[in-house]
């Protein structure tokens, strides 16, 4: 489970914010439940169980070098609208299984969970056979976020960028300062005493 925190401030900031919510909802705040224990075993990494991630960086990184790959991350891979057709296309033509299509495609099936192999052949033929057809995944592909960023003024950018970034990290510590304040408080005078 390492590697989903880049240091272990970040485990505090995920315990810190599960204390804030159960404070905010004024309920007791069980050092010894199951989900700060989860908080703690998987390194502060406090997530939605449905968002787990799948993938692992070296994982990420093969997925995303197919062309055929729009994004993907460590949750979820998001295909192009040309890997749509091309699936469509094996699937009516051809009636390859989703596994066949992933290989024929430069995909390891091994990557992917039967769960995923299913969702994967569900969607994309859902998306297929609506009246709107199949349609190009929202947003810029890595590639282009790539290119995008390679085009940019870097020099110009830097000193604008970062007064925000600090200016950004101040607010973020007053806040972490009023927080800790309030944490105190209700410490020292616990309600319903």
């Amino acid at each position: 489970m390492a590697g989903f925190l880049s240091n272990e401030s970040d485990m505090w900031t995920q315990i810190w914010r599960y204390i804030y919510v159960k404070i905010k909802r004024f309920q007791h705040v069980d050092t010894d439940s199951a989900v700060f224990a989860d908080i703690i075993s998987k390194g502060g990494h406090l997530m939605n169980p449905k968002k787990k991630p799948s993938y692992t960086d070296e994982q990420v990184k093969i997925l995303s070098q197919n062309p055929y790959t729009h994004v993907a991350m460590p949750n979820k891979v998001t295909f192009t609208l040309e890997f749509k057709e091309f699936f469509v296309n094996q699937v009516k033509h051809h009636g390859l299984s989703t596994t066949k299509i992933l290989k024929a495609a430069g995909y390891d099936p091994s990557l992917f969970t039967r769960a995923a192999i299913d969702n994967i052949r569900r969607r994309i033929l859902a998306e297929a056979s609506s009246p709107e057809g199949l349609k190009p995944p929202r947003g810029l592909s890595q590639a282009e976020r790539t290119e995008a960023f390679a085009k940019k003024n870097l020099d110009a950018q830097r000193t604008s960028t970062s007064i925000k970034e600090m200016q950004q990290r101040i607010v973020h510590l007053e806040q972490q300062v009023e927080f800790l304040k309030k944490i105190q408080n209700i410490y020292l005078h616990p309600p319903g005493n």
